[in-house]
């Protein structure tokens, strides 16, 4: 987990310029705690992208305004520069660099075992966070470097199971983890 995955965003209390008395009205009444991601103005990016570079394919968020909770995380408010796309051609030619992306994606899908281990695995690192964020509660808590290595870890899991790959955890963390475990991950350089 990085200071980046936290962000502080505007709630909208007053109807803004321009919009409808009929959307204001339906954005009122949907319930409580309802987060909408609007459509960004052309050469903007969309929020999600900002926010840990979600983009809701399946990815999950979590609202917090538990002031307990909130009082251990130092968000980062979203810069001005971060909404703007960069079209860069190092990042074109990176994104079509691999040709054969959907021969392996497929090929990953159908493996069923690597599926299921990775489901497991997820589940582990993210308890494998808790538990070294616990105890190091009188310390840095959820900032110790173990936490933070586990939480990111747990992160590059969730999108390995989409899209394959490594995920990458300091050495010393491996032992930790089951034998069969071992074949996703890769050694972290310090």
């Amino acid at each position: 987990m990085e200071a980046k995955d936290g962000r502080i965003i505007h709630l909208i209390s007053s109807k803004p310029r321009g919009m409808s008395d009929q959307n204001w009205n339906w954005l009122r009444s949907l319930s409580f705690g309802a987060v909408v991601f609007g459509n960004p103005e052309k050469g903007h990016r969309p929020l999600p992208e900002i926010i840990a570079n979600g983009d809701l394919d399946g990815d999950i968020y979590f609202v917090c305004w538990d002031t307990v909770i909130l009082s251990y995380i130092k968000a980062e408010p979203i810069s001005d520069d971060e909404w703007i796309v960069e079209n860069s051609k190092a990042e074109s030619e990176e994104k079509t660099a691999n040709v054969n992306w959907f021969d392996e994606a497929q090929a990953h899908i159908s493996r069923i075992q690597s599926s299921v281990d990775l489901n497991e695995l997820t589940g582990t690192l993210y308890k494998k966070a808790e538990q070294k964020a616990d105890e190091n509660r009188s310390d840095l808590f959820i900032r110790h470097p173990d936490a933070v290595a586990y939480a990111t870890a747990y992160k590059q899991s969730l999108d390995i199971k989409k899209h394959g790959g490594l995920i990458m955890l300091p050495q010393h963390l491996h032992a930790e983890l089951h034998d069969k475990f071992q074949k996703y991950l890769e050694p972290l350089s310090s």
